[in-house]
């Protein structure tokens, strides 16, 4: 399938339009919808005062929970109980992906709560252990398209694989909903007619489910009616939510979605102006019905009658336990998910898809979420140069024109969901930019910036500059940086044009790459009192951080991690004071919550332990570390090779190539312990993470 790559993109954009569309007016009703704006043909955040781009459960859980096949290792093999485990390696329990709206309330959070006491997917999501209404909620469909994404052209295999990872949370009618879903974008891939895959998706699901019941009463009404609101009446009396408990059935808000497929056709703009004007869970039906008809649209016919991707280029934020991935656009989730697909189907690799730039526009409209700035700097997309983003500007004196896209979350608007991230680079990294100038009246030159806030809503950041490079018309400017920013932690990595008087022109940004070294530094002053929901740039699941110059976790683990699957040949050096705590030391080849290792030093020994969905012991040996006795500790890891140096002296080397890279920090459980001094993370970023 020579053009699969481009269509996972289409697939990924149509579900992130969904949910930016219909996001910011969930769970209304339609006529409340209709009342405020009439038939929603266009993004609304604005007349809400809301922002377009944010994290969004039904975004963060269909593009993590996908990783569990290539976690695993074991691809189309990968057995039920790893998908549950992939919730615990990725989900920082109130804060991140799912709904935390209480046990026995939300469906999500019901199912973690069994994961977290012990029990294994699939049980974890049964009717028998939850009820059948708490199971049946909507949480399995709206996180199932990415598994359709990997199968093209491949129903039976999609179903297999939505129906592992949607047992983790739900069972009965909402796995169905969830595997039809899934069968419906994996065979959009090959056909493109909404009709005929209605047809054929009915076929697959049990005739005597009440899903199945949906697709032929919608079905048939709509072509009674010809008027979706008179379709829409009847599925309100019929399957609506006075029908079905809990707070979000499966039922009704499916029988939207068929509804609209039905009436919109291959029409995406269509279906989405009926999926949102209808109401109930309008950013979860919206990213469903979106995916499935951008497939079928295709990337001209998404935005065939609106910019939509245009609006946010391409930006998406997925806040995990994992940074790796935390900020990052359609163009990069698409291919990871392509990835995996090719693995999957045995298709051979594309190069684009192999080995890319970091930022390189290689698809149709992908911004990497460079978006103007500054009133005088306007970003699209230009095909030239095999793709690139063109920035129309005009620089004034003092007055730069800018074109930024996010690195971490402090960059972020906000939402009902906080954000969780670590940045893209760090001070040290190697940046190349590619800048073609096309137009231009006068001298002029370009940088690139990095800007750092110590907190969230800082609203003077600092500003760190590469050198200028003068700007030619007709000729391709090369700006080469090492990222020199006082080893604080970037939010935005910005293109500035300037020019010494008032200059007119436009350039193309055709590729950013990036490699060089990450380096961090950090103390306790660092941190100051703050809570660790609130912590920017760092993975944080400690009780308290910074009161007194301690760090503090009761329970579990608690863990102060930064980087991310780019690290490799990490070290990380501080002094500790380790007071009242169980255990607490150094993380490194950190990868999610249940996959990295830590060295500890517990009531007077020094262990070194694997956690892998588990932990495993791979080094025990006495210490004379007492508690309250401050200890330099020294870790390095790099391709497996793992040594550890206390005061300076060696005192442990062993090998363990389980895992190799990820990012590192700081951990302790049943107590506190205080930095004393710096803490320093060093490591080779490597570019592909």
């Amino acid at each position: 399938m020579d053009n699969y790559f481009q269509q996972v993109y289409a697939g990924v954009l149509g579900k992130v339009i969904g949910v930016y569309m219909g996001r910011p007016f969930e769970g209304w009703t339609k006529d409340r919808i209709e009342a405020r704006f009439g038939a929603v043909d266009r993004f609304v955040n604005a007349d809400l005062g809301l922002p377009l781009v944010v994290a969004d459960d039904d975004i963060s859980g269909t593009f993590t929970f996908i990783r569990a096949l290539e976690d695993s290792g074991l691809y189309a093999d990968t057995p039920e109980e790893f998908f549950g485990e992939t919730w615990l390696n990725y989900l920082i329990e109130g804060r991140t992906v799912l709904w935390w709206g209480g046990a026995g309330y939300s469906t999500e959070h019901t199912a973690f709560e069994r994961l977290k006491a012990g029990v294994k997917a699939p049980e974890s999501g049964s009717a028998t252990r939850n009820g059948r209404v708490v199971s049946e909620q909507i949480g399995a469909q709206i996180f199932i398209d990415a598994f359709g994404l990997v199968a093209p052209g491949n129903p039976a295999l999609a179903m297999r694989l939505a129906e592992r990872a949607a047992r983790v949370s739900h069972d009965g009618e909402a796995i169905v909903a969830a595997k039809a879903v899934a069968a419906m974008v994996a065979m959009a891939f090959c056909d493109k007619d909404i009709h005929s895959l209605l047809d054929r998706v009915a076929a697959l699901v049990p005739d005597a489910s009440l899903i199945a019941r949906v697709h032929r009463d919608v079905r048939a009404w709509a072509r009674h009616d010809g008027d979706w609101r008179a379709t829409y009446d009847r599925i309100r009396k019929e399957f609506g939510y006075d029908r079905y408990g809990g707070g979000c059935h499966v039922i009704p808000n499916h029988a939207l979605m068929v509804m609209a497929w039905e009436y919109a056709g291959n029409d995406f703009f269509e279906a989405q102006k009926i999926v949102n004007t209808a109401g109930w869970d309008t950013d979860c039906n919206a990213a469903n019905v979106g995916t499935v008809s951008a497939l079928v649209a295709g990337l001209d016919g998404i935005n065939a009658r609106f910019p939509f991707q245009a609006a946010f280029a391409d930006r998406v934020f997925l806040p995990t336990a994992d940074g790796t991935d935390s900020v990052t656009d359609c163009l990069q989730i698409a291919r990871r998910i392509a990835r995996i697909g090719c693995r999957l189907s045995g298709l051979r690799v594309p190069e684009e898809v192999a080995a890319a730039d970091w930022h390189d526009f290689s698809l149709p409209g992908a911004l990497h979420g460079y978006v103007g700035r500054s009133p005088n700097a306007a970003v699209s997309f230009s095909p030239r140069s095999g793709g690139s983003a063109r920035i129309d500007f005009t620089a004034y004196p003092a007055r730069p024109a800018i074109a930024e896209t996010p690195l971490s979350s402090a960059a972020a608007g906000t939402g009902s969901y906080r954000i969780v991230s670590t940045p893209s680079i760090y001070h040290g990294a190697e940046l190349v930019a590619e800048v073609e100038c096309d137009e231009l009246d006068g001298p002029a030159e370009a940088r690139l910036e990095v800007l750092c806030r110590d907190r969230e809503g800082d609203d003077a950041p600092s500003c760190f500059s590469s050198p200028a490079i003068p700007l030619e018309k007709g000729r391709r400017a090369v700006i080469r940086w090492t990222v020199d920013c006082a080893r604080r932690l970037p939010d935005t990595l910005r293109l500035a044009l300037s020019a010494a008087a008032e200059r007119h022109g436009a350039v193309r940004l055709v590729r950013v790459a990036r490699g060089g070294r990450a380096e961090v530094a950090a103390t306790a002053a660092t941190f100051g009192a703050i809570r660790p929901e609130e912590l920017q740039g760092w993975i944080c699941t400690l009780d308290a951080i910074g009161k007194w110059g301690r760090f503090a976790c009761s329970g579990g683990l608690g863990l102060l991690v930064t980087g991310n699957r780019a690290w490799r040949g990490v070290s990380v050096s501080c002094t500790l004071n380790i007071h009242c705590a169980e255990r607490a030391g150094v993380v490194v080849d950190y990868q999610g919550l249940r996959r990295f290792h830590a060295v500890f030093l517990t009531h007077g020994r020094l262990q070194v332990v694997r956690n892998y969905y588990g932990e495993t012991l791979l080094f025990d040996a006495p210490t004379d570390v007492a508690e309250d006795r401050d200890v330099r500790m020294e870790v390095t890891s790099d391709n497996g090779a793992l040594s550890i140096a206390l005061d300076g002296a060696p005192a442990a080397s062993l090998r363990d190539d389980m895992l190799t890279c990820g990012g590192a920090g700081l951990c302790v459980e049943g107590g506190c312990f205080a930095l004393v001094g710096e803490l320093h993370l060093s490591a080779r970023a490597t570019g592909e993470a």
